[in-house]
């Protein structure tokens, strides 16, 4: 465990405020979910990522329907992948991280590179964000080597339900 140095103080209600430095270094932002474990005399904050909880799941179902993209489709929180294959636990880079917090899909019209960890992809991208009562879960990412038809738009949509509903 890294000691940082910093003391924040617990106020009436038993709040703490985590620093803004150290909201950036681990990407907690604003509506964020932390998971709270105990061990031995030390307070734990987890980053909760539902989507990596149900990975399993996940994993089969992705593992299942891939084939059907004829591209690579990757499933991620707001941070990195968590679905199973070679960019497992890659982080996005923050270009990555700005089309999702606009909640809103993205398509690429031309050929564009993204950085996953220390992977540089290339190819057609489609990004799906995943929502939960307004709040974003995380993203379906659909990467082709030729442009993104409608019918994957549609495959990567009824994909999200399943997620949604699984």
């Amino acid at each position: 465990m890294k000691n940082t140095g910093i003391v924040r103080r617990i106020d009436e209600l038993g709040r703490i405020v985590i620093p803004k430095e150290i909201r950036d270094i681990l990407n907690i932002t604003n509506g964020d979910e932390l998971e709270i474990y105990v061990e031995n005399d030390n307070i734990i904050l987890h980053k909760y990522s539902q989507l990596g909880k149900e990975k399993d799941k996940n994993d089969k179902l992705f593992a299942s329907l891939s084939f059907l993209t004829e591209g690579l489709l990757l499933l991620g929180d707001k941070d990195k992948i968590v679905s199973n294959g070679p960019y497992e636990n890659q982080t996005f880079s923050d270009e990555i991280r700005e089309l999702i917090m606009e909640r809103k899909p993205y398509r690429s019209l031309n050929l564009e590179q993204y950085i996953i960890g220390e992977n540089n992809l290339q190819g057609y991208f489609y990004f799906y964000p995943i929502l939960h009562n307004s709040v974003i879960k995380g993203v379906i990412i659909l990467v082709k080597s030729t442009p993104i038809k409608k019918e994957d738009e549609i495959f990567v949509r009824v994909l999200k339900n399943i997620i949604d509903n699984f």
